[in-house]
């Protein structure tokens, strides 16, 4: 349900910026967070990623080719425990959604984070301007009839299907990590 009924932009890093992200401690390998044996502390490394990670998605979608100069708001709340003292670029209030400056020409697609971090969007290879679509439907997925190519199928009876709700999203590889803090 994160999605909702929304357009929204995702942003990927590169494994090499994800690794660095390790390497650095800015985050934690998810086997490292469960292996902490304070529940307490295991809960806020748990809260620490994903905040992380929900700073990865805009709302909107936005293209590379498409004139883009403009303020989005990512997932990511303000919280007033946040260190912010390096983090003044956008101007978030506490209680409101992180932010992402995001500027688009033809061929490129730069962001801007809270603490004035710039990073590209790779517009080398395929790995921008993906757009995958979330679809509700009015019944469980089970009820409908499947053919999966070999002449066998699952699910019951056939029924038509009725698309309640959808969302969109465009996914772009960048080559860092987002930081808003």
């Amino acid at each position: 349900n994160f999605f909702s009924a929304f357009r929204y932009t995702v942003y990927v890093p590169t494994n090499a910026a994800v690794q660095a992200a390790l390497s650095s401690g800015l985050v934690r390998r998810w086997d490292d967070i469960y292996a902490i044996a304070d529940p307490h502390q295991q809960g806020l490394e748990i809260q620490k990623m994903i905040r992380f990670l929900r700073y990865h998605f805009q709302d909107d979608a936005v293209f590379v080719g498409q004139p883009v100069d403009d303020v989005y708001q990512s997932a990511t709340i303000r919280l007033s425990g946040d260190n912010y003292q390096n983090a003044a670029n956008l101007n978030t209030s506490v209680n409101k959604y992180y932010k992402l400056k995001v500027t688009s020409t033809d061929h490129s697609l730069s962001l801007t984070t809270e603490t004035n971090k710039t990073v590209q969007v790779n517009t080398s290879g395929n790995l921008y301007n993906m757009v995958v679509k979330d679809y509700i439907f009015d019944k469980p997925l089970s009820s409908y009839k499947n053919v999966d190519g070999t002449g066998s199928s699952s699910g019951a009876l056939f029924n038509t299907s009725i698309i309640t709700t959808s969302s969109s999203a465009v996914i772009h590889q960048i080559n860092d990590v987002l930081t808003y803090q």
